[in-house]
């Protein structure tokens, strides 16, 4: 188990995590490695903003290239989304191509980063190797590169006026927005990853097979690379990303933020194979209903772990699971406790909401909280 505390050289306060569980603010997350454990998330804070990851990695080595991607990802994207050229346009909720520009290009130059490492590990080498080969036989070698490994992205921001998601790969997010009237009701669902970047989406499918790659049994084969893939954009895979038949290139989604905006879920697929988006969000939305400002960090950390059993129970098969819960607004009504009813709603404020965030910022289970907050560099 692996945690990084921020605060370095001016970096926020933030956490990437291999397992275990971690909480900023009214932010709970959590993995549960059931499968070949190569699911990661960070969760960062910045001012009034909140950023938060989801990683999936996939590897046919097994464990260790999956595993490796993810992390490598989460960790990048945790460092570089900070930077004043990407989060000055971000915060201030450009609108048309900066902030997208802008978002977009931390996901290229982390592939193009991917490619680098998979160009001097694995492609000149074998490249090499073939022409030498050829040249004392004095024929041609067919060669198939080997894939080392990729993973999916999920990224959603929350800002004081909008909530941007941006994604590659097959880990979903959505935003629950309750009623204004009615805050008994369901809340309503929004996806903030309304594509699924699988072969089985028809534009998808479309674009791969256009730039010569192979769809067979929902899976994508590209020419001259080993194996297969079940999603049809990712980082890493490099490989598979000839001529971009697989992309690196995310969708974006940005929001207006309003009073009824409550909170955001993000998971990977070990999760949305378990639960719909709308149950989701009723099993959330059911244990934090009327929690009280007080105890919505606690209130966020049980409904997170309720919607992680929930999709644990329904999983066809074994998959790793990782869950990220953020509370967009604790003033929205549907947090509103006995408490709350004499006070007026606050702005959010991760930093007011933190329950001592100066003194402990993250936990990893009862049992570690003190220890990992000692020992962690600050």
């Amino acid at each position: 188990r692996f945690l990084k505390m921020g605060g370095i050289l001016g970096r926020p306060r933030s956490a990437v995590v291999h397992s275990g569980e971690a909480q900023l603010a009214a932010v709970s997350a959590a993995t549960c490695l059931k499968g070949r454990g190569q699911d990661r998330f960070f969760i960062a804070r910045r001012a009034d903003s909140i950023v938060c990851g989801v990683f999936d990695g996939h590897s046919p080595a097994g464990q260790g290239g999956g595993a490796e991607a993810a992390e490598a990802a989460a960790e990048y994207f945790e460092r570089f989304l900070w930077l004043p050229s990407i989060w000055g346009p971000v915060s201030r909720c450009e609108s048309g191509s900066t902030m997208h520009d802008a978002i977009i290009r931390v996901f290229l130059q982390h592939h193009a980063r991917c490619e680098a490492t998979y160009d001097e590990r694995v492609r000149t080498p074998l490249l090499k190797e073939k022409e030498k080969l050829e040249a004392e036989i004095n024929d041609t070698i067919p060669l198939e590169l080997p894939q080392e490994g990729g993973t999916t992205a999920t990224i959603v921001l929350i800002t004081g006026s909008s909530i941007v998601s941006a994604w590659v790969g097959d880990s979903e997010a959505v935003l629950a927005r309750t009623h204004e009237e009615h805050k008994d009701a369901e809340p309503v669902v929004f996806a903030l990853t309304p594509t699924k970047h699988q072969p089985s989406d028809d534009g998808e499918a479309a674009r791969v097979t256009e730039r010569g790659g192979t769809l067979l049994n929902d899976v994508v084969y590209v020419q001259g690379a080993q194996g297969g893939l079940r999603v049809t954009r990712s980082l890493g895979d490099c490989a598979l990303h000839r001529d971009d038949i697989l992309e690196a290139t995310p969708e974006i989604v940005s929001l207006e933020r309003t009073p009824n905006d409550a909170f955001v879920i993000i998971a990977s697929d070990g999760v949305w194979g378990g639960v719909s988006h709308a149950e989701a969000v009723r099993i959330v939305a059911d244990r934090m209903r009327g929690c009280g400002r007080s105890a919505i960090r606690a209130a966020a950390a049980a409904a997170r772990r309720e919607l992680m059993d929930a999709a644990l129970r329904h999983q066809d098969h074994d998959d790793d699971a990782t869950v990220v819960v953020a509370v967009v607004d604790p003033a929205c009504a549907l947090f509103q406790g006995a408490e709350d009813s004499t006070t007026s709603p606050r702005a959010f404020s991760p930093t007011r909401y933190g329950d001592a965030l100066s003194r402990r910022m993250f936990s990893r289970g009862d049992d570690s909280r003190r220890s990992a907050a000692a020992q962690s560099p600050r």
